[in-house]
């Protein structure tokens, strides 16, 4: 086998039948696992399930698209809520911009983003970030942490640091 070669060169082979057979393979996985979602789940979830993981997969592949994806959730669905609980019912707006923090954690880890862009406004935002963390452990000796306040805390501070990821990313 040549290393040029690909494995979706199998798909566009020269030769009819491996690509007819291939094909026909790849229909009968994705029907299976399709049929298999459906069962355990149900139809409506399944095509969530689908359409989220098409859209994660987008945003993966792009920063842009993930500020596209946290737009249009704000703009269609800010107080939508997962169906499913994992311990806590996440919003869609949380893994939205959960989903951007890790592609620029990542872009910014593996070097594909240029020197960090600071302006006149970071030292105030760490400042205000700082002030933040403090009240909050402060107030925890005044009332019980619960998952709630967990929760709106985390938002809260991601929501600021936000402000650092559209400062390094958004250019010109």
């Amino acid at each position: 086998m040549h290393a040029d070669r690909h494995w979706s060169d199998v798909f566009t082979s020269n030769r009819r039948g491996v690509a007819l057979l291939a094909t026909l393979a790849l229909s009968v996985v994705v029907a299976t696992l399709a049929g298999l979602l459906i069962a355990l789940l149900s139809g409506l979830y399944a095509l969530g399930l689908a359409l989220g993981l098409i859209v994660l997969v987008m945003i993966l592949r792009d920063l842009e698209m993930g500020f596209a994806a946290v737009v249009a959730v704000i703009t269609l669905l800010p107080f939508a809520a997962v169906p499913l609980n994992f311990g806590f019912k996440p919003t869609f707006l949380d893994l939205a911009v959960m989903a951007l923090f890790g592609v620029w954690l990542l872009e910014r880890a593996t070097g594909k983003l240029p020197r960090f862009v600071t302006t006149p406004l970071t030292l105030p935002v760490l400042a205000f970030l700082a002030l933040t963390l403090a009240a909050f452990i402060a107030g925890l000796g005044h009332a019980p942490l619960n998952q709630t306040i967990a929760r709106h805390f985390a938002e809260v501070v991601l929501s600021v640091l936000l402000f650092f990821l559209i400062t390094d990313t958004v250019r010109d």
